[in-house]
């Protein structure tokens, strides 16, 4: 009977020790809706791992990273999904309209310059970490094509806007 009992709670155990693995990925924040623990993965990134998910990343201070500040709808303050580096205001889908709004005049090249600067920055430092991504872990490696790929549209609507404010002030 007693090692019957052992066998039983070893695989509790095990069970239980399962249970908190997958508990390490997950996101750290307490839902407005059902007052439980937010069930969704955490952000995995080499460089400044977070202990919130996408959805929560505004909770975490130390992040670089937090959501696009653009509001879909005005009426019900429903705001963009996309995850974006703090450098920026929106995401690449937005870009456009922040640039038109905030990004005026001779202040406004040299600002748009700036983050073309740092747009190339960025774009290196996820390239060296996709290769370094490529052969460990493949779940990084793709989520750093589709950030370089985000970040090469935010390049190219930087350089368009930066035309634009030339030929502006050029005539």
């Amino acid at each position: 009977k007693e090692k019957g009992k052992e066998k039983i709670s070893s695989e509790q155990k095990r069970h239980t020790s399962k249970r908190e693995e997958k508990q390490v990925n997950k996101c750290l924040a307490i839902t407005t809706v059902t007052k439980l623990r937010c069930q969704n993965f955490v952000i995995m990134d080499e460089v400044n791992p977070s202990i919130y998910c996408a959805e929560h990343i505004d909770l975490d201070p130390n992040s670089i990273f937090h959501r696009c500040k653009y509001e879909l709808f005005t009426d019900m303050k429903q705001k963009c999904k996309e995850i974006i580096s703090k450098d920026y205001k929106c995401c690449h889908k937005h870009l456009d309209l922040w640039l038109e709004n905030d990004f005026v005049g001779q202040d406004g090249i040299k600002k748009t310059t700036d983050l073309c600067k740092r747009t190339i920055q960025l774009v290196q430092e996820e390239r060296k970490l996709q290769v370094k991504a490529k052969n460990t872990n493949s779940a990084i490696y793709h989520r750093k094509c589709k950030q370089i790929k985000k970040y090469k549209s935010i390049n190219r609507s930087l350089n368009v806007h930066l035309i634009k404010l030339g030929s502006i002030y050029a005539s």
